[in-house]
């Protein structure tokens, strides 16, 4: 994807909830950053960030501060991937690019995706990235 990840708004009721949690309390770009180093694995949180040596390394001090902060009750975290939260976010870009005049193919060379996959991006409507539980029939 061509676009960095930060430039593009994104709709954070389509993403799983600890997804929108770490949004809340490190923004867009952070999460991005911390889920392309961990995602789809557990993250234990420590009482004090300045024991995590994880966090800081991928975050810095103050955003592992935050993260600690915002999940002072949880003591471990399962990260999700980052490549739903990507796809978002690229959707979102070539929806209002279509919409402002760029033709199929110009999007599919730009996301280096086929016009069909352009196509059905812009015809869809943006949907959560996650699924609610539903109840069992029997």
């Amino acid at each position: 994807m061509n676009a960095a990840p930060a430039t593009f708004p994104i709709d954070e009721r389509l993403l799983p909830p600890v997804t929108r949690r770490i949004v809340g309390a490190i923004g867009v770009a952070a999460t991005v950053r911390l889920l392309k180093s961990r995602g789809g694995t557990r993250l234990w949180v420590p009482k004090q960030s300045a024991r995590s040596e994880v966090l800081t390394d991928i975050l810095g001090r103050d955003l592992a501060e935050q993260l600690v902060k915002a999940f002072a009750n949880d003591v471990v975290i399962s990260l999700p991937k980052a490549d739903k939260m990507l796809a978002q976010v690229r959707d979102t870009a070539i929806r209002s690019e279509h919409a402002a005049g760029d033709s199929m193919a110009v999007l599919a060379l730009r996301y280096d995706l086929t016009e069909r996959h352009v196509l059905n991006v812009v015809q869809s409507e943006a949907r959560p990235v996650w699924r609610q539980q539903q109840p069992g029939l029997f």
